[in-house]
């Protein structure tokens, strides 16, 4: 059961398994929502095979590796079926389904580079040909797409879904993955606000704090927002996953300071070793390694306080993410304290 709490550690899954932490979250799930029956139909062998498959396919980079994937796809799971604001998105076995595979699948293959880095070395001989094929848009996230979808089919892993199924699962693993690439953050977080729009305040009837309705109820001939499975449109509930998995991405921060700089120094490896190729083929250099010291805890301000925390805000709207934030803001306070004070002249 721990495995399923919100302080889901990866890093230990991946040592009590002997290296095999996504082929044993991914059985642990298959056996939870009995995927094997229902309408799903999945026999054991294939859904272990394609687990392994894509578990081998997650490059041993820093950052995007196979315990990364872990620790997105038991958050999506955690906050669909654990949160009672976030259950109507996935209440049917298929979409639970779904949802764990786009996670399983979200940074399949991922080489440890970004996409501008990839749409700046698109013409090089020899090197990752993401850019070349899908012609700069969201590379890395098609090729995730296009690779997790390829071992499914080569293990069979939709072959016992009926053709509706089948669509309504790739659709919403296609959005919920090309959601996660942060070229489309402005667009996710601005259609999720739009979403919430309209959720009337009733005032309370003691001259309290006003809450949102629990049902849907239509305000001038205009349905508004309820986070419920029987009044969410399909729209709205695609809208809403996507919200998770982005949340989910970045759920790191929020188990614990120790935990939190064991990723935050995971990911930096990453960039700095961009950083390095980037010199090397004289390309603008967007991670340097030699004034990391200069700019580290200002870049982690910044993207915990600019990009992270207003998904987790939003977010709170429909469901409680207090503990999450609180983290979230524990972490900031920490990097302030370790920016370095300006020396004499007004420079770092």
């Amino acid at each position: 059961e721990g495995w399923f709490a919100p302080g889901f550690d990866s890093n230990e899954l991946e040592r009590h398994t002997g290296g095999n932490p996504l082929v044993a979250l991914g059985l642990a799930l298959y056996d939870r929502h009995g995927w094997a029956g229902d309408s799903l139909g999945i026999p054991f062998n294939t859904m272990h095979s394609f687990l392994q498959k894509v578990q081998a396919a997650y490059n041993p980079v820093a950052y995007h590796n196979a315990k990364h994937a872990c620790d997105v796809t038991h958050g999506v799971h955690w906050m669909i079926t654990q949160l009672d604001g976030l259950k109507g998105v996935a209440q049917s076995s298929e979409m639970i389904f779904a949802c764990v595979i786009a996670a399983i699948i979200h940074d399949v293959g991922h080489d440890g580079r970004g996409n501008a880095y990839h749409v700046a070395t698109w013409d090089e001989k020899g090197g990752a040909e993401f850019s070349l094929i899908y012609s700069d848009q969201s590379p890395l996230e098609r090729h995730h797409c296009g690779l997790g979808f390829r071992i499914a089919r080569d293990t069979g892993l939709f072959d016992s879904l009926p053709l509706a199924t089948r669509k309504a699962v790739r659709e919403r693993v296609v959005s919920m993955v090309l959601g996660t690439d942060f070229a489309a953050h402005g667009k996710i977080m601005s259609e999720f606000k739009r979403m919430l729009d309209h959720i009337p305040q009733d005032e309370a009837a003691d001259g309290g704090e006003a809450k949102p309705p629990v049902h849907r109820v239509r305000s001038a001939g205009t349905p508004v927002f309820s986070a419920s499975a029987e009044t969410m449109t399909e729209a709205e509930k695609l809208t809403v996953a996507t919200m998770i998995i982005k949340v989910a991405d970045l759920s790191y921060p929020t188990k614990g300071f120790d935990y939190a700089m064991i990723w935050i120094d995971r990911c930096l490896d990453e960039f700095m070793e961009q950083g390095d190729r980037e010199k090397e083929r004289n390309l603008p250099v967007s991670y340097d390694r030699s004034t990391l010291s200069g700019w580290k805890a200002k870049s982690q301000i910044g993207f915990f306080s600019f990009m992270v925390k207003p998904m987790y805000e939003v977010l709170d709207l429909i469901a409680p993410m207090t503990d999450q934030l609180k983290a979230l803001d524990e972490l900031v306070t920490y990097w302030k304290g370790q920016v370095a004070p300006p020396t004499e002249g007004g420079r770092i």
